[in-house]
């Protein structure tokens, strides 16, 4: 399910980006920075900074509560599919991308190798996070890791756009 929904949502991206001109590098730079802001205040959410809860981005209550009672052989794959619609900062960045893509076929193409890439990592993340949450001490240490990592990764992609709009930045020190 979640491979099909990201090659759909793709496509959705790419065929809206066609309408939009994404011809300028400025343009796409500033996309990336404002998606690496968000992701990088989801990563303070993450290490427990109490201001950046304020701005927390969630699903709506109805879906999680129902994803939480509902049994059935399909749940896992509708909740696998839902993932594109997480407030994830990587998958924001590769929704940028497919969205500047301008195309059906290579934003499909985008999000589906996205999709397919981080299978494995998100596979032993989520094993770790298991067994992580099954010990109390170690749930806030994961979080606080994964957290900064998103983090670092916002500060290095926002750092690399100041650098295409030629703007300060951390390179200049």
């Amino acid at each position: 399910g979640r491979l099909l929904a990201y090659t759909i949502f793709g496509a959705v991206l790419g065929g809206f980006g066609s309408f939009l001109t994404f011809n300028s590098a400025g343009l796409y730079a500033t996309l990336i920075v404002m998606i690496s802001v968000i992701m990088g205040l989801i990563g303070l959410q993450m290490a427990g900074v109490s201001w950046a809860q304020r701005f927390a981005i969630s699903l709506p209550k109805r879906f999680v509560k129902a994803a939480g009672t509902k049994e059935g052989s399909r749940l896992p794959s509708a909740i696998g599919a839902a993932t594109v619609l997480l407030p994830c900062g990587f998958t924001l960045v590769v929704q940028g991308v497919a969205l500047a893509a301008g195309n059906v076929i290579s934003g499909a193409l985008m999000m589906l190798a996205f999709a397919l890439g981080t299978v494995i990592p998100l596979l032993a993340i989520s094993v770790a996070g298991v067994k992580a949450s099954s010990k109390p001490h170690w749930r806030a240490r994961f979080s606080l890791v994964a957290g900064m990592l998103l983090v670092v990764f916002a500060v290095y992609n926002i750092n690399a756009q100041f650098n295409v709009l030629g703007w300060k930045s951390l390179s200049d020190v």
